[in-house]
């Protein structure tokens, strides 16, 4: 049998109906997500550089640091300019002082409480596969020092990316629902890692979320998530050396 086209207003019916302000933050996302995962980790630094590094300490520092220019790029440098392009303002996406202190204690709070949850992930050998991120650090203490702050730096890139631009880009639209829309790419990206820190990753996504929201800033999100980073860096190293 011969198909039978649709008549125009069914065909109207089937074109999607996307509103403009939402694919301008979810589509420069995927592709964001999509050059860090193909370009960005650590490993591809290698597969362009393959002689880069005068010995081993070396050669993983540069690494970690593509790894840290890819998402400086991906997480910062690309949000930053479509915000700029849309007339608008990094500040109204979050990258401003809280407003008020009302929930400011939310964050010292959450910090505390996720301590004993890294204290006994510690004790884990799938943890201590993972961090530190820079492998060597009892060899290359000094390495490992200049890796730590650009790692944290990467902080502001992360909470910028999936706190401001996914979570105030999407709130016009959802609402408080934005939240939960930045949570499923923000737990994809921890793919890979231990189960319980994927699943934290989730609750985490959540509650910095919600908070930034409530403050109208990502800020108090970047000092929890550089804390616990340093924190599992440093409980990991302490295991590894005792």
């Amino acid at each position: 049998m011969l198909a039978v086209e649709p008549p125009d207003s069914e065909l109207e019916k089937l074109r999607p109906r996307i509103p403009r302000d939402v694919l301008l933050v979810l589509l420069p996302a995927a592709l964001s997500l999509t050059f860090m995962q193909y370009y960005g980790l650590a490993r591809h630094f290698s597969l362009y550089f393959p002689d880069a590094g005068s010995d081993e300490g070396q050669r993983e520092l540069l690494q970690l640091l593509w790894w840290a220019g890819a998402t400086w790029t991906g997480y910062f440098i690309v949000p930053a300019l479509l915000i700029w392009m849309q007339g608008k303002k990094l500040s109204d996406f979050g990258l401003r002082r809280p407003a008020g202190g009302t929930h400011l204690w939310l964050y010292g709070a959450l910090f505390l409480g996720a301590v004993p949850f890294l204290i006994a992930a510690s004790t884990r050998d799938n943890f201590l596969q993972m961090y530190p991120f820079y492998r060597h650090a009892l060899e290359y203490p000094l390495y490992w020092a200049i890796f730590e702050v650009f790692y944290l730096l990467t902080f502001v890139t992360v909470e910028l990316f999936f706190r401001g631009f996914l979570v105030f880009g999407l709130e016009r639209r959802f609402g408080d629902s934005a939240v939960l829309v930045a949570a499923l790419p923000y737990c994809m990206i921890h793919f890979g890692k231990p189960m319980p820190e994927t699943l934290a990753a989730i609750v985490g996504a959540v509650v910095l979320g919600t908070l930034a929201l409530r403050t109208r800033s990502i800020y108090g999100g970047v000092v929890v998530h550089q804390l616990v980073a340093i924190t599992m860096d440093l409980l990991a190293l302490w295991r590894s050396g005792s």
